[in-house]
């Protein structure tokens, strides 16, 4: 699924988000971000080091299809430091929500079949 990542109003960036964690309604994704998207800002993890800070406003997802997609937390992982790319975590999507989005896609389908 394909959500964009959101400060406010502004869009930092793009994901296309897999089923990581069906029964703890994780999702994750490669993050792309754009030139809004700054790792001391945004990314509650860089390469190596945890930074500890609070994104004020929180970062959100929205899909096109399913609009602002309701969950715990969403937290940017920046590892270009030392290897490459960044992630995406979605934490805690509720169900019935977890299983409209994900139903189709591997992970979910070996967990609950």
């Amino acid at each position: 699924m394909k959500v964009s990542i959101q400060q406010g109003d502004v869009v930092i960036g793009y994901a296309i988000l897999d089923a990581t964690d069906p029964p703890m309604g994780v999702a994750s994704g490669k993050f792309e971000p754009t030139s809004a998207y700054d790792s001391q800002r945004h990314a509650y993890f860089v390469d190596e080091a945890h930074a500890d800070r609070t994104v004020t406003p929180p970062l959100t997802a929205h899909s096109d299809k399913f609009g602002a997609i309701e969950c715990a937390g969403v937290g940017i992982e920046d590892f270009r430091g030392m290897m490459e790319g960044i992630e995406v975590i979605l934490l805690g999507i509720p169900y019935p929500d977890y299983e409209t989005f994900f139903s189709s896609y591997d992970a979910y389908k070996a967990y609950w079949k």
